[in-house]
């Protein structure tokens, strides 16, 4: 793989193979600089974003999650290419799932969802916790109603739908959609 960087010193994608193999083994210090690499050779926002969020998982394995999110929310204003903002917004808003701050979350997966609608992975993120938080419940259903609409095989929306339906007390919806939901034979 080394060889393979030297030889095509435009290929990004070798370095960010041996940062993540490094990262993986636990050397830090060769993941940085094959980071450095792949960030310094990027051609586009996505070959950037890539290399940055593994600068952001090296971040997070060094020296912490709060200095990861710190990192990840400071170079999303470099970022141009709006689709590739939304993935920044998307990981930020993981991170703070993962740290149980739903707010913080549900206001990274919005912005995520408002720079990219059909970011199925923030939207439904954005629902879910939604739904779970007192006042945010009609946000919820909003974006699994907007998730239904972009698809409809979506299995756990459909669910999701009916279990909020019927705490909402809408018995009819929840049959409805549990239904649908049991139906479905596969779900991603």
């Amino acid at each position: 793989m080394e060889r393979l960087e030297r030889e095509n010193p435009t290929l990004t994608d070798a370095s960010r193979a041996l940062a993540r193999y490094y990262l993986q083994i636990g050397a830090p210090e060769k993941a940085s600089l094959q980071i450095g690499t792949a960030v310094a050779r990027a051609v586009n926002d996505s070959d950037r974003v890539s290399g940055l969020l593994l600068k952001a998982e090296l971040i997070e394995h060094t020296k912490g999650k709060v200095d990861a999110r710190g990192f990840l929310s400071g170079i999303i204003e470099s970022i141009d290419d709006s689709e590739q903002k939304a993935i920044l917004f998307s990981k930020l808003g993981d991170m703070y799932r993962e740290d149980n701050r739903s707010l913080d979350a549900i206001a990274a997966y919005e912005q995520s969802t408002r720079l990219n609608p059909h970011n199925k992975h923030a939207r439904f993120h954005s629902a879910y916790l939604c739904a779970a938080s007192d006042g945010l419940e009609l946000i919820g259903l909003r974006q699994y109603r907007i998730l239904r609409t972009q698809d409809e095989k979506y299995g756990s929306t459909l669910n999701n739908l009916g279990v909020l339906y019927g705490e909402l007390g809408l018995s009819s919806n929840k049959m409805k959609f549990l239904k649908a939901a049991a139906e479905i034979k596969e779900d991603y």
